[in-house]
C-alpha cells in the first residue's frame, strides 16, 4: 500500500521500508514553470556543459518543495502506526544518512540506542518533556535478518491431461506460520477511533457490551447510511468543504465537487452530484462562509490525539485519535468547533434529541481541544444540511467534559477488562 493510499487509516502495524532512499527524481532536461515559462537545458557543446540559470532556479524551488512534501508523507506513514512502528533501512554507516526522512531521525534519536538526543546547548532532551514522558520504547536492530537458503526445486514436466490426477493425489503442506492467522489480544488495544469509542459507549449505556472494535478511521461519528450513494455524498460533501475556499466564489463549488468525487470506478451519479450542489449552495448561502472569512486561524480535517486520564483509567495509556471537520479562531480570538452532518437520520426532528445522540463526540472534540488550547471552545457545534443548513449549538463546560472522560475511560475499561 501506498502512503497516500493509507491516508485516513490506521492498523496494528506498520513497516516504512527504505527509509534512507532518495526523494528525488532524476532531472529532466525541459521544465516548464508559471514564472519563467519553458525552461531548456542547454545541449552540450566541445564536451562542455552550460548551465540554465533559470532552469536551476527552477529546480531549486521544486527540491524545496518536494522536501517539505516528503517530509508530510513521512508524518502520515507514521502515524498510521497503532501499536508498532517498523522503520527499516540499509545504511553503510549509522553516521552516513542521505535521505530527508533519516536526516530528520537522526536530528532527533541516537540510531545506536533509539533514545531521544539531548540538546548540547541545554543539556535537555530534544523533545519536549510532554512528548518524551509519553514517548515509546525504541527497539534498535543493526543485524540484517538472514534468509534460510532453500534447496533448488526440481521441475518435472507435467502433461496437461494429467494435471487433475497429480492434484488429487498430492499431499497438503502445511502453511507458513508467517500465513498462518493469530489471535488478536483486545486487551492490548492501545488506541481508539472517536467512532469506535461512540459505538462501545453506546453499548455500555444500553447494557450490550461489544466484543470487537474498529481500528480503521471512519468518519467520526458515522451514521448508518441506509445505501452506498448516502456514503458517498456524505464523503463528497466533507471533501468539498475540507478544501473549500471561504474568499473565493459561489462557481468554486461544481470545479469541487467533481475534484472530490474519489469513487474512480464509476462516474459521479447524477442524483448524487445534484444533492450535493443543493447542499453546497445552500451551505454557502449560509452565515458558516462568512465567520470563515472573518477567523483569524481556521483549520480544517484537523487531527489529534487523547490520552484517557490514568485517574479514571489506570494502566498503560490508551489514546483516542480523531478529527474535527472545523477549527477556527474568531475575530475576538474564541475558538470554535463545526461538526457536518449530511445525513437524514433527525430530519425534522427535536434539536435536543439531536444533540442527546453527538454529545459523547462532541465532548471529545472540545476536550481535544482544552488539551491541546489550554482553554474550553466558547462554542461547539453541529452543522446540519438537511432539510436546510441549520447550527444546533452544545454547551462545553469543566463538568460536562469530565463528564465525558469519565464514559470514555468507563466504555474503554469495559471493553477491555469484562
Amino acid at each position: 500500500m501506498t502512503i497516500h493510499q493509507s491516508k485516513g487509516l490506521e492498523f496494528p502495524v506498520v513497516i516504512v521500508a527504505d527509509m534512507d532512499r532518495s526523494s528525488q527524481p532524476p532531472p529532466s532536461p525541459v521544465e516548464f514553470s508559471a514564472e519563467l515559462g519553458p525552461l531548456i537545458a542547454p545541449p552540450e557543446k566541445f564536451g562542455r556543459q552550460s548551465e540554465n540559470l533559470g532552469l536551476r532556479l527552477h529546480r531549486l524551488l521544486e527540491n524545496e518543495a518536494d522536501s517539505a512534501e516528503h517530509l508530510r508523507l513521512l508524518y502520515v506513514a507514521l502515524t498510521r502506526a497503532a501499536d508498532f512502528l517498523i522503520l527499516s533501512s540499509s545504511l553503510k554507516a549509522l553516521d552516513k544518512v542521505s535521505s530527508g526522512w533519516m536526516t530528520l531521525l537522526k536530528s532527533r534519536f541516537d540510531l545506536q540506542t533509539g533514545l531521544p538526543l539531548i540538546d548540547p546547548e541545554t543539556d535537555l532532551p530534544i523533545i519536549p518533556a510532554p512528548f518524551a514522558a509519553t514517548c515509546p520504547e525504541v527497539l534498535v536492530h543493526r543485524v540484517p535478518p538472514r534468509s534460510p537458503l532453500l534447496p533448488p526445486a526440481i521441475h518435472e514436466t507435467l502433461a496437461l491431461a494429467n494435471f487433475r490426477d497429480a492434484v488429487e493425489q498430492a499431499e497438503p503442506l502445511p502453511l507458513p506460520v508467517l500465513l498462518l492467522p493469530f489471535e488478536i489480544d483486545l486487551a492490548q488495544t492501545r488506541s481508539f477511533s472517536v467512532s469506535a469509542l461512540e459505538e462501545l459507549d453506546q453499548e455500555l449505556r444500553a447494557g450490550n457490551p461489544s466484543s470487537s472494535v474498529r481500528h480503521s478511521s471512519e468518519p467520526n461519528g458515522s451514521e448508518r447510511k441506509p445505501n452506498v450513494s448516502a456514503e458517498d455524498l456524505g464523503t463528497l460533501i466533507h471533501g468539498v468543504l475540507e478544501r473549500l475556499d471561504p474568499h473565493g466564489v459561489e462557481t468554486q463549488i461544481p470545479t469541487l465537487i467533481d475534484a472530490c468525487w474519489t469513487s474512480t470506478f464509476a462516474p459521479l451519479p447524477a442524483d448524487v452530484r445534484r444533492s450535493a450542489t443543493e447542499m453546497l449552495n445552500a451551505f454557502w448561502a449560509s452565515s458558516i462562509p462568512a465567520e470563515l472569512q472573518q477567523a483569524q486561524q481556521c483549520y480544517r480535517e484537523f487531527e489529534f490525539t487523547l490520552v484517557i486520564p490514568s485517574d479514571l483509567l489506570p494502566g498503560n495509556p490508551r489514546t483516542i485519535t480523531g478529527k474535527i471537520d472545523c477549527l477556527l479562531q474568531t475575530a475576538a480570538g474564541e475558538w470554535v468547533i463545526y461538526d457536518y452532518k449530511t445525513g437524514d437520520r433527525f430530519v425534522g426532528g427535536d434539536p435536543g434529541e439531536l444533540l442527546r445522540h453527538y454529545e459523547f463526540q462532541l465532548g471529545v472534540y472540545a476536550w481535544a481541544v482544552q488539551a491541546g488550547l489550554g482553554i474550553l471552545p466558547s462554542k461547539v457545534a453541529l452543522i446540519t444540511f438537511k432539510p436546510k443548513v441549520s447550527v444546533v449549538s452544545w454547551t462545553a463546560t469543566e463538568p460536562a467534559i469530565r463528564k465525558v472522560q469519565e464514559r470514555a475511560a468507563a466504555a474503554v475499561a469495559n471493553f477491555l477488562y469484562k
